[in-house]
């Protein structure tokens, strides 16, 4: 892979249809890109994401992503990830959820007013 950027775009849990993921069969090479995650869906706590599913066992990532070595963790659109290169089977790069960003007090307010005049409605009070 080398230079570049690597972008993942995380849209939902179900590998190929909700996000990226590449299969590889044979030796990717060193990744040393930059990795670009976009994130679509309301992550939760423990999603894991193959975004780099080595189909043969017995290959190995080689390297990493510029500055993410094993384990590190990094933000995207709010949300944390942990990443491995030594998901799956043992030998794919996995990002899993870490934390999610807390609703913000604006959101919480804008809700309760919500359910206040649906009640009221609901009472048929003007």
């Amino acid at each position: 892979m080398g230079q570049g950027t690597f972008h993942v775009s995380l849209n939902g849990t179900t590998p190929g249809l909700q996000y990226d993921q590449v299969d590889v069969t044979n030796f990717l090479g060193s990744l040393g890109a930059n990795l670009d995650v976009s994130v679509g869906y309301n992550a939760q706590q423990g999603d894991q994401l193959t975004i780099i599913n080595y189909e043969r066992g017995s290959i190995l990532t080689n390297g990493n992503f510029a500055g993410l070595p094993e384990g590190s963790t990094f933000s995207a659109d709010g949300d944390q990830f942990q990443i491995t290169y030594k998901g799956g089977d043992g030998n794919d790069v996995v990002l899993t959820v870490l934390s999610t960003p807390e609703p913000s007090a604006i959101t919480f307010a804008t809700a309760c007013i919500a359910g206040l005049l649906l009640r009221r409605r609901a009472r048929g009070v003007a």
